[in-house]
Parts: C-alpha cells; sequence; structure tokens
C-alpha cells in the first residue's frame, strides 16, 4: 500500500509537466538576431558544435564553435557592450582536426585557464588556453585510444570521475563490423601537467540494434545521488532505449550497462540531457525528438529511478523527416529563476506549477541549436545557432519592453553626518514581464538642497543590463532628516528616499596608556577612559566593556565591565601575568569607537629552557646561492620569555650521499633582547637535503632542535657550446677536444648540477650518456670516432628548463680516413638519439619537472 501511494505521488508530480493548453505569453523574449560570418572568408559552412566559457579571462563569456564539414575551428570573444567578435579561424593545418564533432571545455591542465577538448575521426584532440587577451590557443596533447578506427571519436564529456581535483575525458568510439558494429566508452584519466592514461574501455554495443550514430548522445552526471559521476546515453536513434553506466568513484563505471526505462514515447531520440528541471535537487532527463515534434522529460525520483516519459510542449511540426536541430537548451530565458527549453528554435517556458508553455520561436525553419550564453549580462539566456543557411551564426539576445514598474531600495536609513550610508539607493525599473530595462537615464537629489540643511551627495548614471542604477550617498555635516528624490528620463518622478543625519558619542583614553611594569606586578595608574557626546559633554551611566585577546594571558583586571561616573569616566585596576612582552586592551563603549591601551610586562631573563627555529628560517636555495633570511634560532625561559646574551651553536650535517651542505657566517652567535641568535648560510653546489643541529652552549637542559635544509639546482634558461665543434679527427681515434658545453640561468649566472644528455646518431662513440654541470657551469664528455668517414653531428640537451621547453646545442665532427686501427682507452658508450638511455633521460628530465612544479 505505501508503495503505491509513493508511486501515484510521483506519478503526480510527473503530470506536471504535461504540455497544458494556457495562453502564450504577451511578449516575445528575444530580438532579431545578430548575424555572425562562421569563418573568416565566410565560406559556406554549417556549425557542427560550440561551447561557451571566459578563454581570455576578461569576464566577459565567448564562444568557440566548431564546422565539422571544412575541419574548423572558430574563437569569438564577447565584448563589453554584449556581442560577440569573430577572433580566430583555426583551419585544419593549424590543429590537424578532420571532421571534428564535439568540443567540450575545461580547465585541463590545472592553470586557471580554460582549454578545449574536440573529438574528431583522429580521436581526441587536448588545445591549451593561454588565457591572454586574444584568446589564443596550442596544441597540447592527442591521447591515445584502443578503437577509433577510421570513425574517430564522439562527443567528449569532462568531469572528475576519481574525485582528485583534475578533469577526466570519456569519448565515444564506435568500431565497424557485423550487426553495425562495435560501441565503446572510453576513458582518459588525467595524470596532471597535459598527460591523459586510457584507463578504460565499456563495450556498449546491442546486436542488431547498432548504428553508427548511437552512443553521441550521451552525459556525465551523478543521476543516483550517490557523489559519483554515472554516464547516461541513448542506445539508438531509430529505435530509442535510454540506460546507464553506474559510476564507481575512482574514475571506472560498471562493466554492464542497465536499461532506465524511458524515452520508449518519443520514437526518436536526437539529444540527450541531464538537468535538474523542477529544482527538486534529483536530476531529470530531456529527450529531443528527432523529427522535431517536441521534447520529453522523464522525471527523476533519486536512486537512479526515473517515471515514464512525459511531452512537455508540442512545436507542431509535422512528421516529415529528420532535422538537423543540435542540441537542446535548458537554461533561464526570462529571469524567472526557472530552468526553461528551448528546442529547434521553440522557446518554453516553465510556469510555477511546472508546465511549460509555448512562448515564441527563433531562427529558422530549421534551428540548429548551439549555445546559451548570457551575452549582455541581464540574468536571462541569450541564444546562438546556425543560420540562417551555409556561412553563418546568429545570436539572439533578450530585450526589455517598455517601463512598467519601479522598486527602490535603501530608504529609510541614518547615518553619522559626514559618513556614507550603510546601503546604497537602489532603484530598479522593470518591463511588464518583470525583466529589467537598462539604458534609462536616472538622477537622485535632494527635495530640499541647501548648505545650512541636512542632505546627501547626489549621483546619476543610467540602468545597468538588470534595469538598476545604484549609488552610495554620503550625509552632510548637517543634522537631521530629509527625503532624496529620483527621476528618471521618460518616467518623472520615482518613490522618496527617507534619510537621516545623526551624530555620535566618543571614548577617549585618559589615563593608563603606554604603562610598564615588571611581570607579577600590578601597573601603577589604572586604565581610564572617558565618554562625551557630540557637543563634549560628559555621559554618565555608560558601561565601557575592557578586554581583547591578551586578557587574562598577559594582564588581569579588576572587572571587565566599569560605569561611567558624572564626568564621563570609567577605569579598571591592571595588573601583570608572568608572561612578558608589549600588548594592548580594548575599551568599547555602545554608540563609540572602541580605543586600544598599549601596555608592556618587562622581566629579567631567567635561565633557558628550550631553544628552537624561528618560522623565519629558509628552508631551501639554490646550490651556491645565500639563503633568502638568516637561519635564526629563538632561546627562552620556562616562562617564554626571550633570554639575552645565551650563546648558540650551530652544527651541519652533510649529506653523505649528495654530498650537499651549506656554510654558515659563523657557527657561534649569541641572543639578541629578543632571544634570537642569527647566521647567515650559502649552499654548496651540490643538490640535496641535509640538517642543521641549534643547542645552548654550555646547558645540559636545553634540548637541541634540528632544521632540515634543502639545496636546490636553479633551472638554466640558456646553453652555450665552449670546444669541440668544429673539429676532426682520423677514423678509430678519440677527437683531440672534449665535447664541453655551458648553462647559464636567466642573469647569465651559472647553473651546477644541472644534467646535461649527449646524443648521436651514429659515426662517433660517447664516454657517457650524460652529464652533470659542474660549480661553473660546464658539462662534458669525450667523443672517438668510429670508422663511419664523414661528417656527425651530436646534440647536448637539457630538459628541465625555465622556458619549461628543451634547449639544445650540435657539435660538428668530421671522422677522416685514416689506418690507424681501434684501440683501447676505456670503454666509450654510443648513445644514439632515440636510443633507451636517451629516452630514459627525457623521462628523467620530465620527472624532475614535475617536481620543480610540486615544490612550487
Amino acid at each position: 500500500m505505501q508503495k503505491a501511494k509513493r508511486a501515484a505521488a510521483g506519478i503526480a508530480a510527473a503530470a506536471a509537466f504535461c504540455a497544458i493548453a494556457l495562453p502564450a505569453q504577451a511578449a516575445n523574449i528575444y530580438g532579431p538576431p545578430d548575424l555572425q560570418a562562421n569563418s573568416a572568408s565566410n565560406a559556406p559552412n554549417v556549425s557542427t558544435a560550440a561551447v561557451s566559457a571566459d578563454f581570455n579571462n576578461d569576464g566577459y563569456p565567448d564562444l568557440a564553435v566548431l564546422n565539422g564539414e571544412t575541419d574548423q575551428l572558430l574563437i569569438y570573444l564577447g565584448t563589453p557592450i554584449g556581442g560577440l567578435a569573430l577572433k580566430h579561424d583555426f583551419n585544419n593545418l593549424v590543429f590537424g582536426l578532420q571532421t571534428p564533432n564535439g568540443i567540450s571545455a575545461g580547465d585541463m591542465d590545472g592553470d586557471g585557464k580554460m582549454d578545449l577538448v574536440i573529438t574528431d575521426r583522429l580521436g581526441v584532440s587536448i588545445l591549451k588556453g593561454s588565457g591572454n587577451n586574444n584568446g589564443d590557443f596550442s596544441a597540447l596533447a592527442r591521447p591515445g585510444l584502443a578503437d577509433a578506427s577510421d570513425y574517430g571519436a564522439q562527443n567528449p564529456m569532462l568531469a572528475d570521475l576519481n574525485h582528485d581535483g583534475k578533469l577526466d575525458i570519456v569519448v565515444g568510439v564506435y568500431e565497424p563490423g557485423d550487426f553495425g558494429g562495435n560501441h565503446y566508452f572510453e576513458v582518459l584519466q588525467n595524470a596532471g601537467s597535459g598527460f591523459f592514461i586510457l584507463t578504460g574501455q565499456y563495450e556498449v554495443s546491442y546486436s542488431g540494434l547498432a548504428s553508427y550514430n548511437t552512443i553521441r548522445e550521451s552525459q556525465l552526471a551523478d543521476i543516483d545521488g550517490d557523489g559519483k559521476i554515472d554516464l547516461v546515453f541513448v542506445d539508438d536513434v531509430v529505435s530509442p532505449t535510454v540506460s546507464w553506466l553506474k559510476g564507481a568513484g575512482n574514475g571506472s563505471f560498471a562493466p554492464q550497462a542497465q536499461l532506465l526505462g524511458v524515452g520508449a514515447g518519443v520514437v526518436s531520440i536526437s539529444d540527450l540531457e541531464v538537468a535538474d528541471v523542477d529544482g527538486d535537487g534529483k536530476l531529470d532527463l530531456l529527450m529531443q525528438n528527432y523529427y522535431g515534434q517536441g521534447v520529453w522529460l522523464a522525471k527523476g525520483v533519486g536512486n537512479g529511478i526515473f517515471l515514464p516519459s512525459t511531452k512537455l510542449f508540442t512545436t507542431g511540426v509535422s512528421n516529415g523527416g529528420g532535422r538537423d536541430m543540435g542540441r537542446v537548451i535548458v537554461a533561464d530565458v526570462n529571469g524567472d529563476g526557472r530552468l526553461d527549453v528551448i528546442s529547434d528554435g521553440y522557446v518554453g517556458l516553465q510556469q510555477a506549477n511546472h508546465s511549460f508553455v509555448l512562448n515564441e520561436h527563433i531562427g529558422y525553419s530549421v534551428t540548429r541549436m548551439l549555445a546559451a550564453i548570457d551575452l549582455n549580462r541581464d540574468g536571462r539566456a541569450d541564444l546562438v545557432t546556425s543560420g540562417p543557411g551555409a556561412g553563418k551564426i546568429a545570436v539572439f539576445e533578450t530585450i526589455a519592453l517598455a517601463a512598467s514598474s519601479i522598486a527602490t531600495t535603501g530608504t529609510p536609513q541614518s547615518t553619522v553626518f559626514n559618513t556614507p550610508f550603510a546601503q546604497p539607493l537602489s532603484i530598479k525599473v522593470l518591463d511588464s514581464n518583470g525583466v529589467g530595462v537598462p539604458g534609462l537615464a536616472v538622477s537622485i537629489t535632494p527635495v530640499n538642497p541647501g548648505p545650512s540643511l541636512p542632505i546627501a551627495s547626489t549621483g546619476s548614471g543610467t540602468t545597468n543590463a538588470q534595469g538598476v542604477f545604484s549609488y552610495t550617498p554620503v550625509a552632510n555635516g548637517v543634522m537631521g532628516c530629509y527625503q532624496m528624490k529620483g527621476f528618471i528620463t521618460s518616467l518623472g518622478n520615482v518613490p522618496l528616499f527617507n534619510l537621516c543625519n545623526t551624530n555620535t558619542d566618543s571614548l577617549a583614553v585618559t589615563a593608563g596608556n603606554n604603562q610598564i611594569t615588571l611581570v607579577n606586578t600590578a601597573f601603577g595608574t589604572p586604565l581610564q577612559v572617558r565618554v562625551t557626546d557630540a557637543s563634549n559633554n560628559p555621559k554618565a551611566g555608560v558601561t565601557v566593556t575592557f578586554g581583547g585577546p591578551s586578557v587574562p594571558s598577559r594582564v588581569v583586571l579588576s572587572s571587565s565591565t566599569a560605569v561611567t561616573d558624572a564626568n564621563g569616566f570609567a577605569a579598571v585596576s591592571a595588573t601583570a601575568t608572568g608572561k612578558s612582552g608589549a600588548y594592548s586592551v580594548s575599551a568599547t563603549a555602545p554608540g563609540t569607537t572602541g580605543v586600544s591601551i598599549k601596555l608592556s610586562n618587562s622581566a629579567p631573563a631567567g635561565a633557558a629552557a628550550a631553544i628552537a627555529f624561528d618560522v623565519s628560517t629558509p628552508q631551501w636555495t639554490y646550490v651556491t646561492k645565500p639563503f633568502s633570511a638568516p637561519v635564526t634560532a629563538h632561546v627562552q625561559d620556562f616562562f617564554g620569555n626571550p633570554v639575552q646574551g645565551a650563546t648558540v651553536v650551530f652544527a651541519i650535517t652533510t649529506d653523505p650521499v649528495s654530498g650537499a651542505t651549506a656554510s654558515f657566517s659563523t657557527l657561534t652567535a649569541v641572543t639578541n633582547a629578543a632571544g634570537n641568535a642569527q647566521v647567515s648560510g650559502t649552499a654548496n653546489g651540490f643538490v640535496g637535503t641535509y640538517s642543521v643541529k641549534a643547542s645552548v652552549q654550555g646547558s645540559s637542559l636545553v634540548s637541541p632542535q634540528n632544521r632540515v635544509l634543502r639545496n636546490v639546482a636553479d633551472l638554466p634558461k640558456f646553453m652555450t657550446t665552449v670546444s669541440g665543434t668544429p673539429q676532426s679527427t682520423p677514423i678509430n681515434t678519440t677527437f683531440a677536444q672534449k665535447l664541453r658545453v655551458k648553462v647559464t640561468g636567466w642573469d647569465g649566472s651559472s647553473t651546477p648540477q644541472v644534467r646535461v644528455y649527449f646524443t648521436t646518431a651514429g659515426g662517433v662513440v660517447l664516454s657517457a650518456e650524460s652529464a652533470l654541470a659542474d660549480a661553473n657551469g660546464f658539462a662534458e664528455v669525450t667523443a672517438t670516432a668510429n670508422a663511419a668517414v664523414g661528417l656527425h653531428q651530436v646534440s647536448a640537451v637539457v630538459y628541465d628548463t625555465v622556458l619549461e621547453q628543451p634547449v639544445t646545442q650540435t657539435f660538428d665532427l668530421t671522422n677522416t680516413a685514416g689506418a690507424i686501427p681501434p684501440g683501447g682507452g676505456g670503454d666509450p658508450v654510443s648513445v644514439p638519439m632515440n636510443s633507451p638511455l636517451a629516452l630514459m633521460g627525457l623521462s628523467l628530465a620530465m620527472l624532475a619537472f614535475v617536481r620543480r612544479r610540486m615544490r612550487r
């Protein structure tokens, strides 16, 4: 019985979504379209897909559009006046796109800038966003897929599947074959720094039903409310059923898809969207009919369960074949806080009872919906579509009707004279649809102006995109209450603002400030304040509160409150605790500005009881460089008071493996009045960690303390050849000059401990595949000619640089003919450029780069 009641309640809730014949909205929401070329050359093509984000970090929404027929990517930048302007037209020679079909935007490398993920016939392309004013992009990665075949990948979806804070990628992949071929979803896990790893493949083929377009309609969303991202998809376009793969929360999905039992009434599904349409906190499914006959909704009831689909509204389009309608738009288009639905240009407005009313149609006979984006910043979604015809996109922006109502805020209120009011004075102008009317000239002035009368400063301007004008007035120096009036061009006066300028009392310290006493003794003068009114007359009976964070740790007060006497005075006595140092006691009273009374507890230092490294002590520096601040040890007595005159001994323990250490200006230092002993330090030329111990000389009661320090290699910016090029030698002999390079930083200084890799394509044998730069930045290897006569080259490469890209130098070596046989002299190592050793060097360098990024 309870289950039946719950089912009946769910069906009744779903019925609210059925199409109801209510009157259409009285006025259109959208004005005529702003047409933009969808290529720099105005080439005839149709936009395939689009995504909106702020690509140049200017606070205005931008748009990226794909043209699948011409392999183009277009970037439109949002303008301050609320429009779009074509900035980039990237053809397939720039990023190598081939028939792109899907696009998503997100921060894929964690640099705070929007990147693009695009699917095409080659698979997946990730474009790195620069975030600069031009909204530039560059190629970041093209991760490999398991089964992309000639159809590539489709529908890139982004979500943090394993809760590691990085966006992962899920794409659909089609593999042709018997019975319609096979369909897969493949998961690319974000490993950070632009690297993606194929971690999962999920087959969702169904024999006899599969088709190329099957898994283009899919979404990532937590449909069962367990905090883990699931995958929802349409099994087939012609005979649709909607299924889902349950997310595990660790980057994987359940191996077997499950049917959701919705979509049967839609007949054919051309798009699937997931959204909380009715705002009940549970995700619903929206399905667009392939023939343009409307939109169906399957209401979610939680736990991955959906009620049978119902039709939201009817477009009136007859069943005349498939239509290229793009996606279903789910957005608030009229600013009422409820999500509306747009399909094929038909705008359906959600009512308070969650039914939908067809309000208007935008676009053309067939309207391909691309994106919803609030360009004019009025809180309502503007719409972007393809068309009219090939070679254009259309931007439909929301419009406002004539002003019909006015609302004000900021009245009544008061403030102390010559100060700003707490709330701004605000006027909001709305049209008959409750939409703000922008661009109206507004002024707010006193009803009775005059220098001897109480007034506030005036304000003027125009209503913003939400129809609002506001400013914060400042009271003049005259007490009293008055009115400010607003005036709107073409509307006249609006309701008045009631304001008052008031006076204030004052609180001042009259005795006991800036006192010093020994610890555990009373201060000689009580802490006294006085309260007066605006005319400097004393105010009796006012409660003054004394306190602050130093009470009672540093001072004990005779009372936390005192009441002013007939002369406006209030006082408390104070006694210092055993903890020394300077501090303050606060005094506050109603209607006044608080004051502070400064005090200090002094005490002769006791015996040293503890030593610790100060938090200002640096923990790392570059090799051969001084530390940025002194190494500081702090000594205090049992009560936490600083101990002056104690001798601190510093002892450094060198890392036995790397040899990393530092030299100090001195190994002993005497503490100052603050109890601090300081020495300066400079790192040696070796990378690594080591420790320094601080102890109090002659005290066995104070436990020594250790601090770990680190020497890190400075990243180079430049590398130059020093010797070894060009040169020649007979075959099978060693070249006379060593192959030597020097690595330097951005300021030309040497960068020791940098690993330089030496590689050759053949012709010479090297003594080592890499070398560490010495203290002067020099790195070198020896080269020996083999039996191959002719010119050969050796490359020196540093991978980890401040440029975040390798720097390279080349040595030209010539093996001349000769009769000298090969001989001894060590075991030189030939290191081809594509050898495992060279690749290992690259991997080690990339690991060093990642560690450096983490350290930052």
